[in-house]
């Protein structure tokens, strides 16, 4: 098929054909010209990205400090519904500031601008603060949580700060996930090599909505090595373990 499709190409082409060049200096030719044009208009998207991520953030903390002071010391008494309308709109703001926050660090991930400091962290650590933060959050939406975290497990090399703050993201997501009266479970178990540590939470089925959170998880994931992926109601996440000696713990 392939040299079927050259002969074909290279047959348009030599109705082009110069003394100088051949049919594939021909082809070439184009695909380097089409892919300096992608490169091109991919470097002007991402300049405009840059920019409008410049300017959101600082037009938002113009609008948050007003509703801001409105709210606490409001200039005349509020009457419920005016209150209710600026809560609203506050909380609009807030919401459209963590989105842009997010987008930034995406943007900042996918061009190397992130530094993951790697090293090796025991489980019951990584997820103490996300744990907690999760509980709290299923407490309030009425979610019912079991988390299953065995004492003896090994540690996985991962950036600390970074992989805390998406762990407290999925989870998050899971118990949004989740209707209310169900409940949401979290199993942690070692792959049989002992090279992956596997996070899995089990949640309700209510469809994940695409989303820049949801892509921010996945990067900041990959980019230390593991993974995460959804499989039936449950999110999978997958962490490199820590090796001793060049050996995984299982074979050591």
């Amino acid at each position: 098929y392939v040299a079927q499709r050259i002969e074909q190409l290279a047959g348009e082409a030599r109705q082009n054909h110069t003394a100088h060049t051949d049919e594939l200096d021909d082809i070439g030719h184009g695909v380097r010209e089409a892919r300096g044009l992608a490169e091109q208009r991919s470097a002007t998207y991402v300049r405009l990205l840059h920019e409008v991520l410049r300017v959101i953030p600082a037009r938002l903390e113009e609008s948050q400090l007003p509703l801001h002071i409105l709210l606490e010391s409001p200039f005349g008494e509020l009457n419920e519904n005016q209150e209710e309308l600026l809560g609203a709109a506050q909380s609009a703001v807030d919401a459209a500031d963590l989105e842009v926050r997010r987008l930034r660090k995406l943007l900042d991930l996918e061009q190397g601008a992130v530094a993951f400091v790697i090293q090796p962290v025991g489980i019951a650590e990584l997820l103490r603060a996300p744990l907690a933060i999760a509980a709290a959050r299923a407490d309030k939406r009425g979610v019912g949580h079991d988390w299953s975290v065995p004492t003896t497990m090994p540690r996985v090399r991962v950036d600390l700060s970074h992989t805390q703050e998406a762990l407290t993201s999925a989870l998050g997501l899971a118990i949004d996930q989740t209707p209310e009266g169900a409940g949401v479970a979290l199993e942690v178990k070692e792959s049989a090599d002992g090279s992956r540590v596997q996070l899995t939470i089990s949640h309700g089925t209510l469809e994940a909505a695409f989303s820049s959170e949801r892509l921010l998880l996945e990067r900041t994931m990959e980019l230390q090595g593991g993974s995460m992926r959804d499989e039936h109601g449950s999110t999978v996440i997958e962490l490199s373990a820590e090796r001793l000696n060049g050996l995984s713990r299982a074979t050591s």
